[in-house]
C-alpha cells in the first residue's frame, strides 16, 4: 500500500456538543475536549488507489465537500440527528414553532453510577478493547534490531498491553521540530490534549498558545551508540518546547528501564482514561459511545466518498456504484450513504445545471457484535468474513477505534480498497483547504412582482431551506432575505436591505457555503467583525479568520500568509483599510497564483461607502476597483459584490452604486423589503402656535411643576409663554 495520508473530517450532534461544553466548563477541561475533539476530527488512510486530488474538479462536488469538512467537527444534518433520535432513543427532536432555531436536547437516561458528560469525555478516549492476543498486531518493520521489533509484541506487561495500540513506530523526527531532518524515533505517543503554555487577553477574546504533550521512546543496545546526536537534539527540543519527555530502554536493562516509562506515562489522565476503557468491559457496549463515535465515522466516509468522486469523475458515467463498508467497530455506513446522496440531490436540484452523478449501492460487513446495531436501521448487514471483494467497485474499510498501522487487517486490504483509520498525530502539513473551482449559477428563488414583491418559488426556496436547517440550525427563512440571496446566487452583484435584526447576515454566509470559494467580508469596526467570526464558530464553522489591529503581528502574518495565501479559509474578515496595504494585496494574488479564488465580496454596513468613504475613511471609494482587481475568481470574471446595510436614503443607494462600479449592472442591484419603510425613526419639523394644543400645555406644564424645583417654576412658564412658536411636535410619531 502507498503511504499514509492524512485527512480531516468530524460531525457532531448538538446534543453531545453541549454536554461536553458543560463538562468542559465544570471541570475546567476546555483544552482536553477541544483536543480530543479536534484529534477525532483527523484521520490516515491507505490505499493503492491513487487519491491526489485533480486540478478541474466538478463545483458541485466541491462545494459539498466545504459544506462536509465546514468544521472540525460541524454539526450533522437534522436527518442525522433524526436517525441517532430514531435508533437510539438518547437524543429528541424538539418542535417548537414558537421558536426560530432548531434544537435537539440531550434526554438523558438514568444512570447510577456517574452521569452523562462524563460518558461522553471518557467516550473521546478510543480504544478498541476486543485486541487481546497480539497476535492481532503488526510486526514492526523499517527498524533496527529483533529487540525492537519484540518491544510491543513480548516485553510490555499484560496489563499495559494497550499501550501496543497507542504507540507509534518511526514517526519521523521533523514532525516534531519541523527541521529538514529525515531521522525517526523509534516510538512515539503524543496526549491529544490541547495544553495552554499561555494566555494574553486582547480585544474581546482570549488567544491561547498550545501545544500537544508527546512521549519519546527510544529503545537502544550497547551497539546503538550512533544514535546520541538524535537523542541529544530531542533533549534540546524538550527543553525548548517544555513539551516532551524522552525515555531510554536499553537491552540490558529492560525491566527497570520498561517501569520507568510505564510508571511516567500512567500518571497522564489520557492514558487512565484509555486503560479503563480497555478493561473496563462496557466501552464497546455503551450507546453513549455510538451516540458520538458514529457522526465522526459518517463524515470521514462522506469525505473519502467524495475525493473519490473528484478523481474518478471523469470516468464516470451516471451509473450505479457498488460500495462495501467494512465497518470494524462502530456502525456508520448506511447513515453516511443516505446521508451524502440527501446532500448532493439538494444541491443539484437548486443548481441551474446539474451535475450527472453516479447512484451508491452500498452493501456494509461488520463485526459480529454489531450485525444487529440499531444503528444500522433494520438493514441488511453480514459478518466481515463474508465478503467478496471482487463483488464491489469500491471498499471502505473503516474503524474508529484503532489506530493507522496497528493491525494486521490494516496491510491485507489491497486494490480498490481504501483503509481508513484513526491518526497517531496531526500532521502540521494537513491541509484544511477549501476547495475552489468555477462558481455556480442557481436557479431563481423568487418571482418579482410589481411594487418590490418577491413571491418565493416554492420548490427552490425549500430546497434551499433544507440547507438553512442543515447548516445554520434557522427553522425559515425571515421576511426579505430570499430576494437578496436571489440575485447572489445567480452571481449577480446585490445591495441588499434589511432591518437590523432581519437576518442580513446569514444572507451572505448560506450564498457562501453554496460556492466554492474564499468570502471575503469588509467590516466597518472591529466588533462587528468578531461578532460575526463568533456567530460563524458557534453554529460549527470554523474556516472563517479576520485581521486587524486586534491581532499580534505575527497573528496577523499567520492569518494572512498562511491561512489565506494556501486556500484554508471559508470566510476572511477585514477592514477596507487592508486593500491599500502592500503585504496585504500582494497575500491575495499569492492566493491567485495558487488557485484559490474568491466566489462573493461582501461589504457589510455598506453605506459607510458614500457616508465615510467622502469623509475620514477614503479607502471606502477604491474598494470596488481593488476589489475587482485583487479578488480573483476562479473563471477570472469579475467578482459579485454582496452590499450590506439596514437603512439607506435613495443618494446614498445612488452613491454606493456609483462607488462599487455596479451601476452598470442590469440596473435591478437594489434589494429591499417592502417593509422597508420603517415609519419609526422618520421624522418631521412642523411650526405650531402653543393656543392650538392648550391640553398639551397644560400636561407640560404639570409634569415641570413634578420635576423640578419652586424656586425654577416661575423662570419655565415665562420661556413657555413667550416662545410658543418654537414648540416642536409631530403628531404622526408621537414626538
Amino acid at each position: 500500500m502507498t503511504k499514509p495520508i492524512q485527512y480531516q473530517a468530524g460531525y457532531i450532534l448538538e446534543s453531545v456538543k453541549d454536554e461536553l461544553g458543560k463538562y468542559a466548563k465544570q471541570h475546567k477541561k476546555e483544552g482536553e475536549v477541544r483536543g480530543l475533539l479536534y484529534a477525532l476530527s483527523t484521520f490516515n488512510i491507505q490505499s493503492d488507489i491513487k487519491l491526489d486530488t485533480p486540478q478541474e474538479i466538478p463545483s458541485l462536488l466541491a462545494v459539498t465537500c466545504n459544506i462536509v469538512t465546514r468544521g472540525l467537527p460541524t454539526f450533522a444534518s437534522i436527518s442525522t440527528e433524526q436517525h441517532f433520535a430514531d435508533a437510539l432513543s438518547l437524543t429528541q427532536r424538539i418542535d417548537n414553532h414558537e421558536q426560530e432555531k432548531i434544537t435537539f436536547p440531550f434526554v438523558a437516561l438514568q444512570r447510577s453510577d456517574e452521569n452523562v458528560s462524563d460518558q461522553f469525555f471518557k467516550a473521546l478516549h478510543t480504544i478498541d478493547p476486543r485486541a487481546r492476543n497480539r497476535s492481532q498486531y503488526l510486526e514492526i518493520s523499517d527498524v533496527d534490531s529483533d529487540f525492537e521489533k519484540n518491544f510491543l509484541l513480548q516485553f510490555l506487561p499484560e496489563e499495559h498491553a494497550y499501550l501496543a495500540q497507542l504507540l507509534e513506530k518511526q514517526r519521523i523526527r521533523s514532525s516534531f521540530t519541523r527541521d529538514n531532518n529525515q531521522g525517526r524515533v523509534d516510538f512515539s505517543l503524543e496526549i491529544p490534549y490541547d495544553l495552554v503554555r499561555e494566555t494574553k487577553n486582547k480585544y474581546k477574546q482570549k488567544v491561547e498558545l498550545k501545544h500537544k504533550k508527546n512521549y519519546i521512546i527510544e529503545v537502544d543496545g550497547e551497539k546503538y551508540h550512533y544514535r546520541t546526536e538524535l537523542i541529544d537534539h530531542l533533549k534540546d527540543f524538550e527543553i525548548a518546547q517544555l513539551s516532551k519527555a524522552i525515555f531510554h530502554i536499553h537491552e540490558e536493562n529492560i525491566y527497570e528501564d520498561k517501569n520507568k516509562f510505564i510508571g511516567n506515562i500512567s500518571n497522564e489522565e489520557y492514558i487512565k482514561i484509555i486503560a479503563e476503557n480497555y478493561s473496563g468491559g462496557n466501552y464497546l457496549r455503551n450507546p453513549f459511545t455510538a451516540l458520538l463515535l458514529s457522526p465522526f465515522g459518517i463524515a470521514r466516509l462522506q469525505r473519502i466518498m467524495l475525493q473519490y468522486l473528484m478523481i474518478k469523475y471523469n470516468a464516470l458515467t451516471p451509473q450505479t456504484i457498488k460500495v462495501a463498508v467494512i465497518e470494524r467497530d462502530i456502525p456508520c455506513g448506511y447513515a453516511a450513504f443516505e446521508d451524502l446522496s440527501e446532500l448532493l440531490v439538494t444541491l443539484n436540484s437548486l443548481a441551474g445545471t446539474p451535475t450527472p452523478l453516479p447512484e451508491f449501492d452500498i452493501s456494509v460487513f461488520c463485526s459480529d457484535e454489531f450485525i444487529n446495531h440499531p444503528l444500522h436501521s433494520g438493514k441488511s448487514s453480514k459478518s466481515i468474513d463474508k465478503i467478496n471483494r471482487s463483488d464491489y467497485d469500491l471498499i471502505l474499510d473503516i474503524s474508529l477505534l484503532r489506530r493507522e498501522g496497528v493491525f494486521k487487517e490494516d496491510a491485507e486490504s489491497t486494490g480498490n480498497t481504501i483503509v481508513i483509520r484513526n491518526a497517531h498525530y496531526i500532521h502540521y502539513t494537513t491541509s484544511t483547504g477549501v476547495f475552489s473551482a468555477p462558481s455556480i449559477i442557481y436557479k431563481p428563488l423568487v418571482e418579482e412582482l410589481p411594487n418590490e414583491i418577491f413571491n418565493p418559488i416554492k420548490e427552490t426556496s425549500e430546497w434551499l431551506q433544507i440547507l438553512l436547517q442543515n447548516i445554520f440550525r434557522k427553522r425559515n427563512f425571515r421576511d426579505g432575505q430570499l430576494a437578496i440571496l436571489n440575485r447572489a446566487l445567480q452571481l449577480k452583484s446585490v445591495i441588499g436591505l434589511l432591518p437590523t435584526g432581519g437576518g442580513k447576515s446569514l444572507t451572505y454566509q448560506l450564498a457562501a457555503m453554496l460556492q466554492p470559494g474564499t468570502t471575503i467580508i469588509i467590516d466597518p469596526i472591529r466588533s462587528l467583525m468578531l461578532d460575526q467570526y463568533k456567530g460563524l464558530k458557534s453554529i460549527g464553522i470554523d474556516k472563517c479568520e479576520f485581521i486587524n489591529s486586534t491581532l499580534s503581528t505575527a497573528e496577523r502574518v499567520f492569518n494572512q500568509n498562511n491561512l489565506l495565501v494556501q486556500g484554508q479559509l471559508q470566510f476572511l474578515f477585514v477592514s477596507p483599510e487592508r486593500f491599500v496595504i502592500d503585504d496585504f494585496r500582494k497575500a491575495l494574488e499569492t492566493a491567485k497564483s495558487g488557485q484559490h479564488y474568491f466566489s462573493y465580496a461582501v461589504i457589510d454596513e455598506v453605506h459607510c461607502v458614500s457616508e465615510w468613504g467622502h469623509n475620514f475613511r477614503t479607502p471606502y471609494l477604491n474598494l470596488g476597483d481593488n476589489l475587482q482587481k485583487y479578488c480573483g475568481t476562479y473563471s477570472n470574471d469579475s467578482i459579485p459584490i454582496f452590499g450590506l446595510t439596514a437603512t439607506a436614503s435613495f443618494d446614498v443607494l445612488a452613491d454606493i452604486e456609483r462607488e462599487l462600479n455596479i451601476i452598470k449592472d442590469d440596473g435591478n442591484a437594489i434589494v429591499r423589503f417592502e417593509n422597508s419603510v420603517r415609519d419609526e425613526i422618520n421624522y418631521t419639523i412642523k411650526e405650531v402656535s402653543v393656543k392650538d394644543f392648550p391640553d398639551l400645555t397644560n400636561n407640560w406644564i404639570t409634569k415641570i411643576k413634578q420635576s423640578i424645583g419652586k424656586n425654577k417654576q416661575k423662570m419655565v412658564f415665562e420661556i413657555i409663554k413667550n416662545k410658543e412658536k418654537e414648540i416642536l411636535f409631530n403628531n404622526q410619531a408621537n414626538i
